[in-house]
């Protein structure tokens, strides 16, 4: 995991830095663009009738459709480049891989990153219809409305590798290795609560202050 930490890290720097550098000169180049348009509009205005070399070039470039959507397009384009600069800083906090030590952190943070992640996984696809998420984070519980989970299979969820999906589609870790970072990495319980037909939730306590042997 320490190591998958790291990857994820270093990829996301190495894209973070190009797709700034995309970002930050899209600004200059709306504004250069618009600057054109303006003096494209102008020239419209004050010679309405364009010889006719002009006109057979403007009907090939459809300059119409340019002078409307290229602001759009531009747009767009800042739009992308920010949800990806959104993701990158997710990963980023996602690995912390630059902090080592215990310390204080904002868990609404780290909960919003894993949503940004995890976003396309809401959407609806052929299997499922898309899933709504309340956040609520006055009173921080995580629960869903679904199905629940069998009680045979919510005694193993926390076991490595047992998972009720086929063959190839998951390895049964996560929730271990979920566990094992509450109870193991920071001292606390993760314990999750299911009622078939109701739904499931999962609490997590973790101490506000951790005992540390002095020998280690």
């Amino acid at each position: 995991m320490s190591s998958l930490g790291q990857l994820v890290a270093v990829v996301a720097h190495e894209i973070n830095n190009p797709v700034n550098f995309i970002h930050g000169n899209l600004r200059y180049l709306e504004e250069y663009s618009q600057n054109l348009l303006n003096i494209v509009q102008l020239y419209q205005h004050h010679y309405p009738n364009a010889v006719a070399e002009i006109q057979v070039q403007e009907d090939a470039i459809d300059l119409y459709f340019l002078q409307k959507y290229l602001v759009k397009i531009l747009n767009s384009m800042k739009f992308g480049t920010e949800r990806i600069r959104n993701i990158l800083l997710s990963l980023r906090n996602f690995s912390r891989t630059d902090e080592v030590d215990i310390k204080p952190v904002n868990i609404h943070e780290g909960l919003d990153s894993t949503l940004m992640i995890l976003q396309h996984r809401l959407k609806a696809s052929s299997e499922r219809p898309s899933i709504e998420v309340i956040k609520d984070y006055a009173s921080l519980a995580i629960a869903d409305n679904g199905s629940g989970i069998p009680k045979e299979i919510g005694q193993r969820i926390f076991d490595p590798f047992f998972t009720t999906k086929p063959v190839g589609k998951g390895t049964g870790m996560g929730m271990s290795i979920g566990y094992q970072i509450v109870t193991e990495k920071h001292g606390g319980k993760l314990e999750c609560f299911s009622t078939q037909g109701e739904g499931t939730e999962f609490a997590i306590k973790i101490p506000v202050r951790q005992k540390f042997d002095r020998a280690s």
